[in-house]
């Protein structure tokens, strides 16, 4: 019978809404939880150009009385959810459907199919579930995952979007939980995927292996604490995954 971790944060958010589970093997992994924008894909200049693109118009949008060239210089912050979050404080404007207007106007044409990455998702698909945990709504999920040639490996019913959130942070436990009660996957048999470190503190506590995928960019300012794993990209940790299964060999081990 699985042990449920001593950790109050795990006894409210997950012990509490899935059934008892058989863990017949304590090193077995059963399900893959990916993050989408920036992991499944690498945030490059054809990104920054389609997202600088739809938060142009995002910001015009919403008529907060920039001309076009002003809002194209303040959309051109690298990632979005700086965008965001400056239109959110600045103007008072809801988190939500800011997310949803920049999605719905980020085109995907920019998308191209990894061969490599496909390869590995099928091998691996045939001993484990494939989830999908993004702040990206249901829409952009679905047209990215087309486009990159992954969508035959996440059931629809396992792609959790912001529209499934609400006012739970990405990554955090409730969100996770509600995830792997869909799943019926225990977390301790489980791997968490995300390009961004603190992302992967709820899962760690949960008793996931943890997995950062840096795109070979890592931040220097923010050092790895919480992945178990660290992976250029996300295909190397699947390839390491598919020969090796939860013993790593390939990837920077951090204690």
């Amino acid at each position: 019978m699985s042990q449920v971790p001593n950790c109050a944060m795990f006894d409210r958010c997950y012990a509490t809404c899935l059934p008892e589970y058989e863990q017949t093997d304590p090193q077995a992994v059963t399900a893959i939880i990916w993050d989408l924008d920036n992991t499944l894909y690498a945030y490059d200049q054809k990104f920054h150009h389609a997202s600088q693109k739809a938060m142009t118009q995002v910001i015009l949008d919403n008529r907060l009385g920039m001309n076009p060239s002003e809002a194209l210089a303040y959309a051109s912050e690298p990632y979005p959810m700086q965008t965001i979050g400056r239109l959110q404080k600045e103007f008072g404007l809801d988190r939500q459907q800011l997310f949803s207007g920049y999605f719905n106007r980020l085109d995907e044409s920019f998308l191209e199919p990894d061969p490599v990455l496909k390869a590995c998702a099928r091998s691996a698909c045939a001993s484990v579930k494939f989830g999908l945990l993004t702040h990206g709504t249901r829409s952009w999920a679905d047209r990215a995952l087309f486009r990159l040639g992954l969508g035959q490996f996440f059931p629809s019913e396992y792609r959790y979007t912001v529209e499934n959130m609400r006012e739970d942070k990405h990554s955090g436990p409730a969100s996770l939980s509600q995830l792997f009660r869909r799943m019926g996957v225990h977390p301790s048999q489980a791997i968490v995927v995300d390009d961004k470190d603190k992302n992967l503190g709820p899962a760690g506590t949960l008793g996931c292996l943890t997995i950062l995928v840096t795109n070979a960019d890592p931040d220097p300012s923010t050092p790895a604490t919480h992945a178990k794993h660290v992976y250029d990209y996300s295909r190397d940790f699947l390839a390491d995954f598919n020969r090796n299964g939860r013993s790593l060999k390939n990837g920077q081990h951090l204690s």
